[in-house]
């Protein structure tokens, strides 16, 4: 894995595991990106994310830097 140099952008893939979650029209999804493991291991027994990130990390979304969440839609 390469490091990236001091105000290198790159293009960032961030997957989501999938979960069982119904939304209706009106709801709010509040999606949260942190470098820390914020919900613990997936499974017990397991230890969670443990990251070496250093830094300050800036996710750029809009305009030139186009950005979306893709869901399925299950009917």
């Amino acid at each position: 894995m390469e490091k990236l140099s001091e105000g290198e952008i790159i293009e960032l893939d961030i997957v989501l595991s999938p979960i069982g979650m119904v939304y209706y029209a009106g709801d709010t999804l509040r999606v949260m990106i942190s470098s820390k493991d914020e919900i613990g291991s997936v499974m017990p027994g397991t230890p969670g994310c443990i990251t070496n990130n250093k830094g300050i990390h800036i996710l750029h979304t809009g305009g030139k830097y186009a950005s979306y969440l893709q869901m399925p839609i299950l009917k």
